[in-house]
């Protein structure tokens, strides 16, 4: 067969898919007809029998006279057999090119109607009144952030980092090397014919790329909208309990006000138009929470993708998919592949990554923002303009440091709350989110790491927890798409915390709440990890927020230690204990009322400038102790203490024996070298001391002069405090000096080890003397 019958062939089965759609007719209901023995008619190109009217169609790529006079008079033939049956008939002529006036005047003295193939599409789809209409309609979650609208400038989108990779047909794998990928490339996938899965975290700016894909794909439309095909951009999120497609785009022709609707799904099953569906992790099924299957959200992802899987799979050749949502909502590739409906076809996974510094810069500038961000801040469009256009961006600048961390992802958590109830389905409020996650980000602290996995069937139970209820179909859809969770490499089919600020702030609001409501129901579980140093902040930030006082938060870990006994709340009274060291961090000393923190884990404690009065901590974990002058005043207690660091203190000689007993420790601070003593948290003045007295009693050698002890000192400070230190050495009877030369006095050398040893917490006189310097 020679290339231009193939090509005809080729040309001939597509109009008959198009006529297929645009008649409603199941796949193969218009077919060629045969006709026998007929000199005129052998053969039809497409024949569709509908109960009121018969279609007869010819089909060309050729523009001759003769041939189109040829199919012309087929066409009449093929009329005279019809009518027989009587039922009225339409007879068409497509051709692939637009014909010449005479040749379209024969057909037409014939009754014949002639058309090209986009022609013929035209008629049943308006390409560019769907995209007009498209574009004021909403995209997923994308909203104008300054006002909150759907009406969002066509300047808003910031180009964002995207790594493309393949899926082989089958694959269970991507390809290892992935590539850079940009909108324009994303949108010439789709036109190649390319499906392809958008992944990215909460807030990346899924729904703004999809889009730009929009308008991309709408914006190159040449003057005639239907010479390619249309993106048709559809939001999940309002395609609940839909299980075919056609039911789906019904849905998304009236959410966008374009008319006649059927015509969407002409275009669809015509291979008239791209896929854009956005936010596939937006769906839900009816699928109840079931905890002796670990594996029901799997089932309830699967349920609840049935409509989007009958409209993915039955795209024509050439149509572009593009499909977007939760980078953490599938527990792996297959999984993904399977519920989507993919898996027998090679497909691209692009992934959202967030900001860069100068893309930042760039969407920051758009919105009259010149400043640069803090560190812990996430790089993710969503989350910068709200902070931007509300103007809290300023305010995190603005405050304190010591309270920046607090008040940031207290915001911040805000946020993501609000965004999560919007939802137009949602069934959990912002509360009730917040509570989710806070109960989740302590139930990881039950593991000796503190990022305990968290199951499908934890997500149910602590819902249940927060609420009393059962978690139904709308509420397993928020609980899978709940932001910060992301799967394990490990173990996939489980997930666990992305972010560790997140989770420190999440773990310390959840303990201030507790504290605000007078409760210890939220430690239900054995936590063997403390409040990180960001957790305390949170939790002290909302705390004081609220008007509590170190004195209230003592008071309320006093009345938990009592109920200690059986119930695991010796976590819960330890946290209260350090946060109420955080409120007091103003103070010169905090007095804990007879407080006895026991069994718990901690992260420091701190004894350098504020003293701890009446507080005992027994059969503790503590990773830090730093100790320093505040040492004298408090009366704190460690008895039978792992403590795995002392700074301040070179060895445990050097700490009071009647507050630390029989203690354990772990290492000390290193005052082993000269440059160790530079690195201790000591007033520099006994840095100085320190080093002097190494170099005079511990180093071989005799005397040194003046120049050699200002070796290895750093700064004007210092070494002007050098000859300040001689002085108060020569007068207390530790050196002599003679013609610059400092000599050691040797009967003080056991004297000058108890200093050394004791470092900041040594009473020696020379040592009380040195720190007024």
């Amino acid at each position: 067969m020679r290339k231009s019958q193939i090509a005809n062939r080729e040309f001939e089965a597509e109009v008959r898919r198009t006529a297929e759609a645009i008649w409603g007719l199941e796949p193969g209901g218009c077919q060629p007809q045969w006709y026998d023995g007929n000199p005129v008619l052998h053969e039809l190109d497409g024949l569709a029998r509908l109960p009121d009217l018969t279609h007869l169609l010819m089909v060309t790529t050729s523009r001759r006279l003769d041939k189109v006079k040829a199919d012309v008079k087929k066409l009449g033939v093929a009329e005279a057999k019809e009518r027989n049956r009587g039922v009225p008939v339409q007879k068409w002529l497509i051709t692939e090119s637009q014909l010449e006036a005479e040749q379209i005047n024969v057909a037409r003295k014939q009754g014949v109607q002639v058309l090209t193939h986009v022609q013929f599409q035209r008629r049943f789809f308006n390409g560019s009144d769907y995209l007009h209409k498209r574009r004021r309609s909403a995209f997923g979650s994308a909203r104008n952030l300054r006002d909150g609208s759907i009406s969002i400038p066509d300047d808003e989108y910031v180009s964002l980092p995207m790594e493309s990779r393949r899926v082989p047909i089958l694959g269970q794998r991507e390809d290892t090397e992935g590539e850079s990928i940009d909108v324009n490339g994303l949108a010439e996938l789709l036109r190649q014919g390319a499906t392809v899965v958008l992944l990215g975290p909460f807030g990346a700016g899924k729904s703004l790329t999809t889009r730009e894909v929009f308008l991309t794909l709408g914006d190159q439309q040449p003057g005639d909208a239907q010479a390619s095909l249309v993106p048709l951009a559809i939001n999940c999120r309002e395609h609940w309990g839909a299980i075919y497609g056609d039911e789906i785009l019904d849905r998304h022709a009236r959410s966008t006000g374009f008319t006649p609707r059927n015509n969407l799904i002409v275009a669809w099953r015509a291979g008239m138009a791209h896929l854009l569906l956005d936010g596939f992790d937006e769906l839900a099924a009816q699928t109840i929470s079931t905890p002796s299957d670990k594996h029901f959200m799997r089932q309830a992802r699967h349920d609840a993708l049935q409509g989007v899987r009958d409209l993915v799979g039955k795209v024509p050749d050439g149509s572009g998919v593009l499909l977007c949502g939760r980078d953490h909502y599938f527990d792996s590739l297959s999984e993904l592949a399977h519920s989507l409906g993919i898996s027998n076809r090679e497909f691209y996974t692009v992934r959202l990554g967030e900001f860069t510094e100068e893309q930042a810069t760039q969407f920051l500038e758009r919105r009259s923002k010149t400043t640069s961000l803090p560190d812990w801040l996430p790089r993710k469009p969503l989350i910068l303009g709200y902070l931007a256009h509300q103007e809290l961006l300023d305010q995190v600048l603005a405050i304190d440091g010591s309270h920046g961390f607090g008040y940031a992802w207290n915001s911040f958590l805000t946020l993501v709350c609000q965004r999560e109830a919007e939802h137009e389905r949602a069934v959990m409020d912002p509360s009730t989110i917040r509570r989710v996650l806070e109960g989740l980000a302590c139930m990881v602290r039950a593991s000796p790491t503190g990022m305990r996995a968290i199951t499908g069937i934890d997500l149910a139970e602590v819902y249940r927890s927060q609420t009393g209820g059962v978690a139904g179909e709308a509420v397993i859809m928020q609980l899978q798409r709940l932001p910060g969770l992301t799967p394990r490499e490990q173990d996939p089919t489980v997930r666990s915390f992305v972010d560790s600020d997140m989770l420190a702030a999440l773990q310390g609001g959840a303990v201030a709440r507790a504290i605000m409501e007078n409760s210890g129901a939220i430690a239900d579980r054995s936590w063997s990890s403390g409040l990180t140093r960001d957790g305390v902040r949170m939790a002290a930030h909302m705390l004081r927020e609220s008007g509590y006082t170190e004195m209230t938060v003592v008071a309320t870990a006093k009345r938990l230690s009592k109920q200690v006994g059986t119930e695991p709340l010796g976590q819960l009274v330890a946290d209260c204990g350090a946060i109420a060291l955080e409120l007091s961090v103003e103070s010169e000393l905090i007095d804990c009322q007879g407080l006895e923190v026991r069994g718990a884990h901690l992260n420091a404690v701190d004894l350098e400038e504020r003293a701890i009065a009446r507080l005992t901590i027994r059969d503790a974990i503590i990773d830090v102790v730093h100790v320093g002058s505040a040492v004298r005043e408090s009366s704190v207690v460690f008895d039978e203490c792992l403590i795995g660091k002392v700074t301040g203190v070179p060895s445990e000689e050097g700490l009071p024996a009647e507050m630390f007993k029989a203690c354990e420790f772990e290492i000390f601070d290193d005052a082993s070298t000269n440059a160790a003593v530079m690195r201790l948290a000591i007033p520099d003045g006994l840095k100085v001391l320190m080093t002097v007295l190494r170099k005079l009693y511990l180093q071989a050698g005799g005397g040194r002069k003046r120049g050699a002890l200002k070796r290895g000192l750093r700064g004007s400070r210092m070494l002007g405090l050098v000859d300040r230190v001689v002085g108060v050495l020569e007068s207390e009877g530790f050196v002599a000096v003679s013609k610059e030369v400092i000599h050691p006095v040797r009967k003080h050398a056991v004297r000058v080890r108890k200093i050394l040893g004791a470092g900041s917490l040594s009473e020696d006189p020379v040592v009380a003397r040195v720190r007024e310097l």
